[in-house]
């Protein structure tokens, strides 16, 4: 007994790194993989990079084209796949079953705040008795301890699979409180707004390229000159922006859809005419294989669909 015991601790440190494997064997593309897996590319070739370390054997060559299998990866792929295939699709099948009407809903700070929040009693009476729990980060790709039903992600659509579905484009404009406003004259182009760059409420991305609009691409879309900006205040959250540029400390990017009620009501107003868009969007997408067509998740995702009114 001894052995096999010893066996499952050293699979226990690698068996997720093994699954990884697997799934970029399949799609033949880290990129592909890790969009199937819902987790950041980055954090996929890791899983790869200690497979390779605990085996001390390269699993890829790394082509200009794309990967390809070594020997070791090949042999390793033959053994591993079959087994984790059956394994992963009737531990998925249990879960299924057992599983309390329960739906995990990973989404950014922004989305979550402004859109989905406000909806989730209206989601709750149409749905009934269901454990909705949401999961707000800056990423909501990002890999994380537990795997989210649904993710709901701003990306451009050829980073998308053809599972994800597109909630609304990304339409952004400049906006400001009426007092603010009043307080800096009306402004008429984009360039009108270097001489508030102290004003310009900034949302930090961390150590990452933002995959939403900032200030430096949104002026220069809007037909602004380009150049380096003097950094007003810079924030972390989208909610921490807005609850600024509301009580008048600046002037903030309002992304459509996530801001309408704040326009509408007048707590905020557009300061130019001008709405930028770009070829990315908020999409959603469900992280299992194949749902079964009317289960809590399927349905979940439909309504946060017909409730954004997507085509």
């Amino acid at each position: 007994m001894a052995p096999i015991t010893n066996s499952y601790r050293h699979l226990l440190w690698s068996v997720a790194d093994l699954c990884a494997f697997v799934v970029v064997c399949r799609n033949g593309s880290i990129t592909r993989a890790a969009k199937e897996l819902g987790v950041s590319q980055p954090s996929l070739s890791k899983r790869i990079k200690n497979l390779e370390e605990t085996l001390q054997t390269e699993l890829f060559f790394r082509r200009s084209t794309g990967i390809e299998l070594t020997g070791s990866g090949a042999a390793l792929f033959q053994m591993a796949a079959e087994p984790l295939d059956t394994v992963a699709h009737q531990f998925d099948q249990s879960r299924r079953r057992t599983a309390p009407n329960r739906v995990l809903i990973a989404v950014d700070y922004a989305f979550a705040s402004f859109w989905l929040l406000p909806r989730l009693p209206m989601l709750r009476e149409h749905l009934g008795e269901i454990d909705l729990r949401v999961l707000a980060s800056q990423d909501p790709l990002q890999e994380s301890d537990v795997q989210p039903d649904i993710s709901i992600f701003m990306a451009a659509k050829p980073d998308v699979g053809p599972e994800a579905h597109l909630l609304f484009p990304e339409a952004v404009s400049a906006i400001a409180s009426p007092r603010l406003l009043e307080t800096i004259g009306p402004l008429s182009d984009a360039n009108d707004l270097w001489d508030y760059q102290s004003k310009l409420l900034h949302l930090g991305a961390g150590n990452t390229a933002a995959p939403w609009f900032d200030w430096p691409e949104w002026l220069s879309h809007a037909g602004g000159r380009s150049g380096v900006l003097q950094k007003g205040a810079t924030f972390n959250t989208y909610e921490m922006i807005i609850r600024a540029a509301v009580s008048g400390q600046g002037i903030a990017l309002g992304w459509h859809s996530l801001i309408d009620d704040h326009i509408a009501n007048g707590e905020l107003v557009e300061v130019l005419p001008h709405v930028v868009t770009s070829g990315r969007g908020y999409f959603v997408k469900i992280n299992h294989p194949a749902p079964r067509k009317g289960s809590i998740t399927t349905r979940v995702q439909d309504w946060i669909v017909s409730e954004s009114g997507a085509k």
